[in-house]
This record gives C-alpha cells, structure tokens and sequence, in this order.
C-alpha cells in the first residue's frame, strides 16, 4: 500500500518517470488551451519561429557562461563537476526537458501573462509557476533556486526580445550541459 507507492516514489526509475511525465501533461495541457489543431498553429502559437545564428550563438554562450558561474557559488564550487563519458536517462531528462520547459513557459505562460502585466511582473510569474510546476524541491536548496530563477530570467528575456523560442530553448540547454 502506502510504503510501497513512497518507495517508488523515491526510487530511481519513478524520478525520470515523474520529470518526463510532469513535462508532458504541462505541454499538452498548454496545447490544449491555445487550441492547437495543426502544426503551423503549434509553431505560431508558441512562437517556434526561426531566429538568427547570432542569438542562437549569444544564448549558447551565456547558459553555459551563467552555469559556470552558478557553479562556482555552490558548496565545493568547481570541485563538484565531473565530466562522466557515459550518458544515462538523467542526460537524457537534462537534454530533452528544456524543449518541453520552455514551450509551457515561455511558449504558453509568458506570453499570457505578457498581454496583461509589463516584462517584470511577468518574469515573477513564470518563475513563480515554473519553481512549483517543475523545480519543488528547489525551495529548499537556495542555489538551486537562484539557478532556476536566473534561467526563468534570461529565457524570458531571449523570448520578449527575439520574438521566437528558439534562443530560449537553446539557452537552457546549454545551461543544463
């Protein structure tokens, strides 16, 4: 009964289950709500549109610069990474996740609360949702969250300024590397 769902709660197989499937059900939820019924209306309502190379560059560069740095603040600093030549299912979540973070967020929330609120008070609220929706355990691992918090900033910002996801896709991708 209850032991066994809290064991597989915490086991490591429910984990990738719990970050795909929470990732999944937000993005067809978020489809559901824009009223996607063709792929041209899933590229348009979540603003899919090409961007230049410069920005797709400029946001590569800055997640992997900003991770660095978020990095160096936490406990053991540098010391604590390991370049492992392996990849695992949690490669995967890292690699794969932003695509679905990033169209709920910035594809479907950002742009709703945009129409109503300035950058800032939109900004608060992405973050807001986005650190119960996806990052829970966050509020308990204050670098983790100023992590999730400097993501939701810049992603939104790459979104408000280039018009397309694109950057902000590619910047938490990067930054998860």
């Amino acid at each position: 009964g209850y032991d066994s769902f809290q064991t597989f709660r915490h086991s490591l197989a429910a984990r990738p289950l719990y970050y795909s499937g929470s990732r999944l059900v937000a993005l067809v939820v978020c489809v559901y709500f824009a009223q996607v019924r063709t792929w041209q209306d899933f590229v348009s309502s979540f603003a899919l549109h090409r961007s230049t190379l410069r920005f797709l560059t400029l946001a590569a560069m800055l997640g992997i610069w900003i991770a660095f740095f978020v990095k160096m603040a936490e406990p053991g600093g540098l010391a604590t990474i390991q370049f492992h030549t392996y990849f695992d299912i949690g490669s995967f979540c890292l690699l794969v996740g932003p695509f679905f973070e990033e169209t709920v967020m910035r594809g479907f929330f950002y742009p709703a609360f945009r129409k109503a609120s300035p950058v800032v008070v939109s900004i608060i609220f992405v973050f807001a949702i986005d650190t119960m929706l996806f990052h829970p355990a966050t509020f308990h691992i204050p670098q983790a969250l100023v992590g999730v918090c400097i993501v939701d900033v810049a992603s939104c910002l790459f979104r408000e300024y280039t018009k397309s996801l694109w950057p902000s896709i590619t910047f938490h991708v990067a930054y998860n590397l």
